[in-house]
């Protein structure tokens, strides 16, 4: 890797500065980040999910700092990003993906599902990889390396909230339903 030479007008940051490993997604935005959570911009937060090319870092940082930075508690924090994010779903509901995926993915022995602050439902995402808000049970497996962790127990009726199949209505759990539609993915519990 070599130097690069700034363009006129850029900062140019103190050799301890560049010299310093980054945390997260850097310092500045590691701050705003903060800022957000604090004063409850959510806005701001689904927007740097949308525009960081590192997603994955993106969601641990802001689901990191929920803990350390919000004010209200963390539950609240993850209400307010969703309702955000589902009354602006176009914009948003990429990001919220994001969010679910990371949480699913990464608190193996704790929440892994949020529900839908607007119904009696929980979000995830379906096997097309589009965001869905279901009917169903969650279960907690008792025994082996997976013990504590959540999975999806039954699958009801759900909606689709984004992609070409958005705002369309599938049953995942009866065959004999004209709108039987079964998620396969690895979440399932066979």
């Amino acid at each position: 890797m070599g130097l690069e030479t700034p363009s006129f007008g850029e900062r140019v940051p103190p050799t301890e500065e560049v010299n310093k490993s980054k945390e997260g997604l850097g310092a500045e935005k590691n701050r705003q980040i903060a800022e957000y959570l604090m004063s409850g911009n959510h806005d701001g937060l689904l927007r740097i999910i949308s525009q960081e090319q590192d997603k994955e870092t993106a969601c641990a940082v802001i689901v990191k700092s929920m803990v350390d930075f919000n004010k209200g508690g963390r539950a609240k924090s993850i209400n307010g990003l969703l309702t955000t994010a589902l009354n602006n779903v176009k914009e948003y509901g990429n990001s919220l993906k994001e969010l679910i995926l990371y949480t699913w993915k990464n608190n193996l022995r704790g929440e892994r599902f949020w529900k839908n602050p607007y119904k009696n439902e929980i979000l995830f995402v379906d096997d097309d990889g589009e965001l869905i808000s279901f009917q169903g049970e969650l279960g907690t497996n008792t025994q082996g390396n997976n013990k504590y962790m959540d999975y999806i127990r039954t699958l009801g009726r759900y909606e689709v909230l984004t992609g070409p199949n958005a705002r369309r209505i599938f049953d995942g759990g009866h065959k004999n339903s004209p709108l039987y539609r079964p998620i396969k993915g690895p979440e399932m519990k066979k």
